[in-house]
């Protein structure tokens, strides 16, 4: 049996979740539509003490997301192994910086595809990363279509940190 995804965030529904209109969600906020997320999904507590054996890379670049107002400074730790991608834009909001990945796939540790929910001002941001012969990150990064069909889209070359 696959996981239920939240339609608000993309998280797993665990148990029974919150139903509303005949629509589950994961939390009742996401629920409510009052965010932000209860589950944890949206507010990372980032650990680094699991990752020991120095894992995480850490990635950075510029780029104009889709919808962004200006060119934003963009970070990306990756944990290939663990399947864990997490974007920081200290520009985006003042109170909201980081989103995690969700729903991650990777192609060992060369590719890697994930969303991300609440990026503003798009929102859904899909990012498709590869890495590159210099060990840094080429990227797309996707919004849906809007009522055109038109796929708005950014490419990003990222440099691995501490190089």
């Amino acid at each position: 049996m696959t996981d239920q995804l939240c339609p608000v965030c993309g998280c797993s529904i665990v148990e029974e979740g919150y139903e509303k209109d005949a629509v589950k969600y994961c939390c009742e906020p996401c629920a409510d539509g009052g965010g932000p997320c209860d589950c944890g999904c949206c507010h990372p507590v980032e650990d680094k003490s699991n990752n020991k054996e120095g894992k995480m890379e850490t990635f950075h670049g510029k780029g104009h997301l889709p919808g962004a107002p200006e060119l934003w400074d963009v970070e990306l730790d990756a944990d290939w192994e663990k399947k864990e991608f997490t974007v920081r834009i200290p520009a985006a909001r003042a109170n909201l910086t980081e989103w995690p990945g969700l729903m991650v796939q990777t192609i060992g540790a060369e590719e890697a595809v994930f969303r991300t929910r609440g990026i503003p001002p798009l929102q859904i941001h899909w990012w498709h990363v590869v890495k590159n012969k210099t060990g840094g990150l080429w990227a797309m990064v996707l919004v849906p279509p809007n009522e055109e069909g038109v796929w708005l889209n950014c490419g990003l070359r990222l440099e691995k940190k501490g190089d």
